[in-house]
Order: structure tokens, then sequence, then C-alpha cells
């Protein structure tokens, strides 16, 4: 509940409290995994149309993953919305809930104002609870919506290294400090006991 993650209730407290706003992603709750959960239980359905859903894969090789097996399918024809894989709703970058909105999100955090709009409510729950939410547009048990999905993860992935920028051995790098940098803060080992 909002604005603390300990602080916690049950879904079957909050049930039927109206939703704005669901973001799936960050780099908590999703994994590979976690998305063919989310685009198992929405495939044939459609995402609420007072609600915004989001997702954003905790990282491009998930995504591809994704799309590789088709499971990101199910995700666009639900109405899901895709975005980049980054930090972005997660620390107000993008997607901030309107004024006094309840925002349901699988992200780690919910300060008050992280989210880009100071007064809004960030709920913090899992992808299951996110996608019932999601597809009712308010709190929903996610039980409540079929059946659990069984996921099969595949028995080679796709690794691509293709966005990578590797340095060249051949030359020597130089670090060269600006003035809005500092540089490592010095420290003695910690002890071991």
């Amino acid at each position: 509940m909002p604005h603390s993650p300990d602080n916690v209730k049950a879904v079957s407290e909050l049930e039927g409290t109206p939703v704005d706003q669901v973001c799936v992603g960050s780099c908590t709750n999703s994994s590979l995994r976690d998305l063919k959960i989310v685009s198992a239980l929405l495939k044939g359905k459609k995402v609420d149309e007072n609600t915004s859903f989001t997702v954003s894969a905790g990282s491009r090789q998930a995504m591809q993953n994704l799309a590789a097996s088709g499971e990101l399918e199910s995700l666009i024809e639900s109405g899901a919305r895709i975005l980049e894989n980054a930090c972005g709703p997660c620390i107000g970058i993008g997607q901030a809930p309107t004024s006094e909105g309840v925002s349901l999100r699988t992200f780690n955090r919910n300060f008050k104002g992280r989210s880009g709009t100071q007064d809004a409510k960030i709920y913090l729950v899992s992808p299951e609870t996110a996608v019932a939410a999601a597809l009712t547009g308010k709190i929903t048990d996610p039980r409540k919506i079929g059946k659990y999905p069984e996921i099969e993860m595949s028995e080679k992935f796709v690794l691509s290294d293709a966005m990578f920028i590797y340095p060249n051995m051949k030359t020597s790098a130089k670090i060269v400090w600006v003035p809005t940098l500092s540089p490592y803060p010095c420290s003695s080992r910690l002890p071991i006991n």
C-alpha cells in the first residue's frame, strides 16, 4: 500500500478499489518467467478500457525471448503498451499517474512522489495481481480471473550482444573526470568475521 513497501495488506482487504494505471516491469518482477505468466494470463483477453496498462521488460534479452516464443503477441493484443527496457516509470520518468490516481506496479519502491506524482497512491503488487487489475479496472484477486497458467521455459534462450559496445583492447582508454563527477570514494576493506 502507499507509501512504503512495508505497508502490506492482503489483496482481499483492498479488492474493489478502482485502478487508473497498472505497470508491469522495471528491474523487479519482469523476468522472462514473470512476463510469460503475464502473457498467459492476458491471452485472449482485453485490458479494461479505463485502465492504462504498460509492460517494460527487465532486459532486452527477456523481451527478445518473449518475442521469439510468440508470447509478446498476447501482451500487444490485450491492449498493453510496451515500453523500452530501461529505468522509467519506477523512478517517475514517464507514466506518472494522474493526481490522486491509483497505480498498481510490480516495482520495488512506492515512496511518496517517486512515481512522478506527489499525491498518487502507488500500490506494489505481483505480476498476477497486476494483470487481474488491468483486466477488471480494480484491485482483484488474481485467482478470480482464471486458472493459473502452466509456464514452459525454453530449452534454449535467444542470446544476443548486438547492442553492446566492447572496448578496443588494442588502445588504452583514458577516464576523464568532468566537473559534475567526482572520483569513487576510497575505502578500506571491511572486516571479515
